[in-house]
C-alpha cells in the first residue's frame, strides 16, 4: 500500500488501532511500541530494538516508504526514537540527533525522554557499540 514496507507504530496500544492485524496481507512489516507519553515513562528500553528496526528498514528496502506514527503528530516518542536511532547507528550526539529532526519538523519530547536520551548520550560509543553487537548475536 502506498510502497510502504514498514510501520514502527510508537503509540501501540494507546488507542491507535493500527496494530499488526490492520497490516495483514498487505507485506508490511509492523513494530508497535507501547509507552505512554508521560515523563516518568521508560521509553530507553525500546531504543535499541526500535533502531535496529529502522535500521533494517533502511538498508533493506532503500528507496521505499517507511512510516512511523504516534497518536499525538510525532512530537514526543517517535521524535525520540528516531533520535535514538541517530544516535546509535549514526554516531550522532544528542543535540545533533534532535537539530537534524528540528530541521524537517518541530518535535517537542517531555523531559523525562529527553533526559533518557542524555543518559544514551553518556554512554561511551564502544559500549554502545558492544551492546547493538550483542543483541544482534554477532
Amino acid at each position: 500500500i502506498l510502497g510502504i514496507t514498514h510501520v514502527l507504530n510508537a503509540a501501540h496500544g494507546t488507542g491507535v488501532y493500527t496494530g499488526p492485524g490492520f497490516y495483514n496481507g498487505l507485506n508490511i512489516q509492523y513494530m508497535g511500541i507501547e509507552v505512554d507519553d508521560f515523563p516518568d515513562m521508560d521509553i530507553s528500553k525500546h531504543f535499541r530494538p526500535a533502531a535496529e528496526f529502522l535500521d533494517e528498514a533502511l538498508l533493506t528496502y532503500r528507496g521505499k516508504r517507511k512510516r512511523l506514527n504516534c497518536s499525538e503528530m510525532g512530537i514526543s516518542r517517535s521524535a525520540v526514537l528516531v533520535a535514538a536511532y541517530l544516535m546509535i547507528y549514526h554516531h550522532m550526539t544528542i543535540l545533533e540527533a534532535l537539530m537534524t529532526l528540528r530541521k524537517k519538523r518541530a518535535i517537542y519530547p517531555n523531559d523525562g525522554f529527553l533526559k533518557q536520551l542524555r543518559e544514551l548520550n553518556d554512554l561511551p560509543k564502544v559500549k554502545i557499540l558492544l551492546q547493538l553487537k550483542r543483541s544482534r548475536g554477532v
